[in-house]
């Protein structure tokens, strides 16, 4: 068998079905993998590799698919048998993989330029609720901050997935601000459509998810983006944080009515809420002067 098999001038006259079903007959994994490499059959090599658990080597299959065993005489052979293309491997095996293996097959992403994330959803998702170290990276967030700020994707239904990893993540208990300061970078810092100015993320579906998981700081942060200056406001005093209060107060610049307005209402939450005289006398000189 093995000097059929060696001979690689007759391996594309060989019934590759025959072939396979002689070797397993046989009990010769080393030979049944070796055919399938030769005729460039890796989808039964990942296959293989998959249902004896070994993750990375699967992995690696996929990775190295034109750099393994390649014979010069078997490459007609090679685009006549397979109806997948290379990048088929990473979409079909990814969700299997990316549960088991998950920095692994990430890694493995990131190396192949030519996927295409929306793809590879499928394969994201079945990280959203699997338990992981709070001290490794989150592997599809990873993923999607590459993709979105290293290869400029702008995809909406990306930068909405990413949003909904990061304000799904489970909070401290009790809460901290610090929860919300991995979404908060995100929002700040994703690019915005030159034409509308605007992010590429949904803002009502951003809005409606940190209302949601109660991310408080992140909702003021769209409302800001929204222009709702006053619902901004409205939201940081409610939840006592009268600094982002402030901040938001004075965002509407070429508003001089609206802008007083807000920060009049601080100074009333000031005096009603913290019992604050001398404070709201301040921030009601502040707002007269501005």
């Amino acid at each position: 068998m093995s000097e059929i098999l060696l001979n690689r001038s007759s391996e594309s006259n060989l019934d590759h079905r025959t072939v396979y079903e002689l070797i397993q007959g046989h009990g010769r994994t080393d030979m049944y993998l070796y055919f399938a490499t030769a005729i460039c059959d890796y989808e039964r090599v990942v296959e293989h590799y998959v249902l004896e658990e070994e993750w990375t080597k699967a992995i690696d299959v996929i990775s190295r698919q034109a750099g393994l065993f390649f014979p010069s005489n078997c490459v007609a052979t090679c685009l006549s048998f397979s109806s997948k293309t290379d990048l088929e491997l990473y979409y079909r095996f990814g969700p299997v993989l990316v549960r088991q293996a998950p920095k692994e097959t990430v890694d493995a992403w990131l190396r192949q330029s030519s996927l295409d994330p929306l793809r590879l959803i499928p394969s994201l998702l079945q990280l959203q609720h699997v338990p992981r170290n709070p001290l490794s990276p989150h592997q599809a967030v990873r993923y999607l901050n590459h993709v979105i700020f290293e290869q400029q994707n702008t995809s909406p239904t990306i930068h909405n997935l990413i949003i909904t990893f990061y304000a799904s993540s489970p909070p401290s208990s009790p809460p901290v601000p610090e929860d919300d300061a991995k979404l908060l970078r995100f929002l700040s810092t994703t690019p915005s459509d030159p034409l509308t100015d605007k992010p590429y993320y949904d803002l009502d579906y951003a809005l409606r998810l940190c209302k949601q998981t109660g991310r408080t700081q992140p909702c003021v942060h769209i409302y800001s983006k929204m222009g709702l200056w006053e619902n901004s406001v409205d939201l940081a005093l409610e939840k006592g944080d009268l600094e982002l209060a402030k901040v938001n107060a004075d965002m509407p610049e070429d508003d001089e009515a609206l802008r007083k307005k807000l920060w009049l209402k601080i100074a009333r939450y000031v005096v009603q809420d913290k019992q604050d005289i001398k404070t709201s006398v301040l921030l009601t000189f502040y707002c007269a002067l501005s």
